[in-house]
């Protein structure tokens, strides 16, 4: 790792300060563990939106990463 780059977080933040990748977590409840009795439920409600942000992700351009 560069000296000047310091390192906070998990693997969302390496993988954007070192491999250009952006990932994304969502949480659809505020159980950490949902019920699977309300997995359906949840994605039915959500299913939708998620698609549609999906959609948008992809609709991005391709951008130069400046490391420092």
């Amino acid at each position: 790792m560069h000296p000047s780059l310091s390192l906070t977080g998990g693997m969302q933040d390496y993988n954007y300060n070192f491999a250009g990748c952006m990932e994304v977590t969502m949480e659809l409840s505020c159980c950490k563990f949902s019920n699977k009795d309300q997995l359906q439920r949840l994605w039915m409600e959500n299913k939708e939106s998620l698609l549609t942000y999906m959609q948008q992700a992809n609709r991005g351009e391709e951008t130069k990463k400046i490391y420092y």
